[in-house]
This record gives structure tokens, C-alpha cells and sequence, in this order.
């Protein structure tokens, strides 16, 4: 269908999908990558520090613009194949996950040479993923290719 409607709009569309039920068609230059960028210069932010969450091949753009690209474990395959690191599923709560992680690197890193706190309640294993999140250090980067 995406493709049909993709040969009758032309290249000046956007065509995309958010669930099987859903046809997106939308500017080309108007997606949620140039959204992420717009919010990121708004608040003066780098976008080597935005991490970017996605399940749906119309969060690709903006996994791509971002310094980190998350899927979480249901998304869609071209999603995962584009994500730098996969948290559990929305059901079971992958951005919370992602979130409660993220805050704890930083409340140990504030903490410093004093005892670290204990980690959060909800466990993160990410062993099978592309990208490597736990409470020993911060959120890395699969290597480039």
C-alpha cells in the first residue's frame, strides 16, 4: 500500500506507517527526526545527547538523529536493526526501564568517591542487545562499522 501511494504522491511525500493499520503521508521534510532536531536547538541541546526511543518504522528519522538510538524489545524489525541499544517491551515498560537507568548512572555519578546507592528496583538485561545498558558505567554505543 505505502508503495502504491508513494508512485500517485511523488517524491514530494513522506510515506510511513505507525501500526498495520496506518498510513502516514506527511511533507517529506516534515517527520520526527526534524522534530527532535527543532526541540534539541529550542532548548540548547546537543543532539549527542538526546536519546531517542522508537517501536514503528515512523520513528526511524528520528532514531537517526540522535545520539542514541533505543528500540524497545517489540518494535518493529527495521526499527531494532536501527537501534543502538533495545530495552524491554512497551508492556513491560522498556522507556521506564531506560529512564529509571539512566537517572541511577547519573545519581552515581554525583555520588563520586561516596558509597554508591542501591541500584533500581526494576532490572535491566539488555545482554542481548546491540548496546549495553547496566549500572557499571554509562550508556554505550554499538561500535560503527
Amino acid at each position: 500500500m505505502g508503495e502504491l501511494a508513494a508512485g500517485l504522491l511523488g517524491a514530494g511525500f513522506a510515506i510511513t506507517y505507525s501500526t498495520t493499520r496506518f498510513l502516514e503521508v506527511s511533507h517529506r521534510w516534515a517527520d520526527k527526526g526534524v522534530a527532535v532536531e527543532l526541540i534539541a536547538d529550542a532548548l540548547q541541546v546537543e543532539l549527542s545527547r538526546v536519546a531517542c526511543v522508537g517501536d514503528m518504522p515512523n520513528d526511524l528519522p528520528m532514531l537517526g538523529r540522535g545520539g542514541l538510538a533505543v528500540a524497545v524489545a517489540n518494535a518493529a524489525d527495521s526499527v531494532l536493526a536501527a537501534a543502538d541499544l533495545v530495552v524491554p517491551t512497551n508492556e513491560e515498560h522498556g522507556v521506564a526501564t531506560l529512564l529509571d537507568a539512566v537517572v541511577e548512572q547519573r545519581r552515581a555519578a554525583r555520588v563520586g568517591e561516596r558509597e554508591r546507592p542501591p541500584p533500581p528496583q526494576r532490572v535491566v538485561d539488555c545482554s542481548d542487545s546491540v548496546g549495553v545498558l547496566d549500572d557499571s558505567g554509562p550508556i554505550r554505543r554499538r561500535p560503527t562499522t
